[in-house]
């Protein structure tokens, strides 16, 4: 999918030009830093003027909460498809692996996802209060498949630290990895499975 493609999974549906505004403001927000990337600048990426864009955005900040709020959503709806489709308690971990590769790496939302990971504290408290309800959402999915490792005796670590350890290395494949085709990320969930599970166990 083109960098300019209308038909974006991680955007809501309220018309491609707020999807072109969102894509072309997380290339600049990841490349230049929120801090340094101005409406003017995000305007010009669009071909607007730097005032229409506030016909779909109040505030600079309101762009950010919806490239984070968007990225989050579209990553939960994927990690939940495919944990539902795996069977045992392994399985629906490598799923979980999978399904946050797949959805951090993805060529249209790479952008978005290290910007939600970088740039999130930027945002006051009352634009966070939805992403943070998206966290708990995805912390609390992590939580289910953990507790099923647990009760199989794959997990014999604190859930907090397991939790914590595999979201960081994860998170951190944004910026190294360079292959991100399908057989790359299943190779490394693969990989992330076999480090992190070592004993196949059950």
């Amino acid at each position: 999918m083109s960098a300019d493609s209308t038909d974006d999974p991680m955007v809501a549906t309220e018309g491609s030009r707020r999807s072109l505004i969102l894509r072309r403001a997380a290339r600049l927000f990841s490349e230049h830093g929120y801090d340094r990337t101005t409406i003017r600048e995000i305007a010009q990426a669009v071909g607007m003027q730097s005032g229409s864009l506030f016909y779909h955005f109040p505030t600079k900040d309101h762009i950010l909460a919806a490239i984070i709020t968007d990225s989050m959503a579209w990553g939960l709806s994927i990690a939940e498809a495919s944990v539902a489709q795996a069977r045992t308690p392994r399985g629906r971990f490598h799923a979980l692996l999978h399904g946050h590769l797949r959805a951090l790496l993805d060529e249209d939302s790479l952008h978005a996802h290290r910007v939600s990971i970088r740039e999130w504290n930027h945002l006051p408290r009352p634009l966070r209060e939805p992403i943070e309800r998206l966290a708990d959402a995805y912390r609390a999915l992590w939580w289910q498949v953990m507790d099923e490792l647990e009760g199989a005796r794959l997990l014999q670590v604190s859930k907090d630290v397991f939790y914590h350890f595999c979201i960081g290395g994860l998170n951190w494949t944004a910026w190294w990895c360079s292959d991100r085709s399908p057989a790359a990320i299943e190779r490394l969930a693969q990989d992330y499975l076999a480090l992190l599970l070592p004993d196949d166990g059950h």
